[in-house]
């Protein structure tokens, strides 16, 4: 039984876990310049659309609804590069990478110089088992965005990202989610990515814990937030207070994908991992990567149908 656990639990750390907040952080999104005129929730103008989307987006963390938004968006005003920015994001936290890689694509085409599109189509291509990882691109995509913004923490985080996943180099890692760190000390991704690898560089667990607190803190009440605490909790032996915390996470931002996922790896009974795995389906039924996911389960576990 633990065998393939394990096996489902790493298959959800190198894809859907780590499809996450790249583009996010305490600050809100990182987006291009904002549309002109002024938009409004209620009208019915491209602007207008992109603005629901953004409130959808990283507000109320609704990722189906965002989508549904910034597609008319785009329908209205194909030029729109922020409404191809924030598509492509949801899309990864749909654990979509296909799609939000021609998004970001799109993004490029309307401006070359896209630190935000060219982060996010970088970690499209490396989070992409389908069609293979294509690890150069990706790495040449974040050394341009480097060169237009030698503090980009997200570009810095997904190097370091590369450095661990790829070269195996846990020191390079923890170097580089230091540096991202150091450049924008609010980038909560950074503090959650290094403290799995003090973990792995034999730091002990304190300082791996003390980094997944800041994480929590600064993500605050958000679906990251949530994953973060419930980690803490559960990393520090209060499962009980974890779980809760994932259950009250899951009521406050239903339509979020990734919270189901991040759970159900968690999960240690298979009915709980099934439960939520298929809650993320229902929500991204055209992700591989959660239906890849499912069919693991339900593969090394016979006396369930599908």
């Amino acid at each position: 039984m633990s065998s393939y656990i394990n096996r489902y639990t790493a298959l959800l750390t190198f894809t859907t876990i780590l499809i996450a907040a790249l583009l996010f952080d305490a600050g809100g999104p990182v987006l291009g310049q904002g549309p002109d005129p002024e938009p409004t929730l209620g009208g019915d103008s491209a602007a207008d659309y992109l603005a629901r989307a953004t409130h959808f987006a990283y507000t109320v963390f609704d990722t189906p609804a965002a989508i549904a938004d910034a597609t008319a968006a785009i329908n209205l005003d194909p030029a729109l590069l922020d409404a191809y920015i924030l598509r492509g994001q949801q899309f990864l936290w749909m654990s979509m990478p296909v799609q939000a890689a021609a998004d970001f694509n799109e993004a490029l085409k309307l401006d070359p110089d896209s630190t935000a599109a060219l982060v996010g189509r970088a970690e499209a291509l490396f989070f992409n088992p389908f069609l293979g990882a294509d690890i150069a691109l990706a790495q040449a995509d974040l050394n341009r965005a480097l060169d237009l913004d030698s503090d980009n923490a997200a570009a810095l985080t997904l190097l370091g990202l590369l450095a661990f996943n790829v070269a195996l180099e846990i020191d390079e890692a923890d170097a580089l989610f230091a540096r991202a760190i150091e450049a924008d000390p609010a980038y909560a991704r950074a503090y959650m990515e290094r403290a799995t690898a003090q973990a792995l560089r034999g730091r002990g667990s304190a300082e791996a814990l003390s980094n997944i607190q800041q994480a929590a803190d600064l993500w605050g009440d958000s679906p990251f937030g949530v994953n973060a605490r419930a980690i803490w909790l559960l990393d520090t032996g209060d499962t009980e207070a974890g779980w809760d915390e994932y259950q009250r996470g899951i009521a406050q931002f239903p339509h979020f994908p990734l919270l189901y996922s991040w759970a159900s790896a968690r999960a240690g009974d298979i009915s709980d991992q099934l439960a939520l795995i298929s809650a993320a389906v229902d929500l991204a039924p055209e992700s591989p990567i959660l239906l890849l996911a499912r069919g693991t389960l339900y593969g090394n576990n016979r006396e369930f149908d599908l």
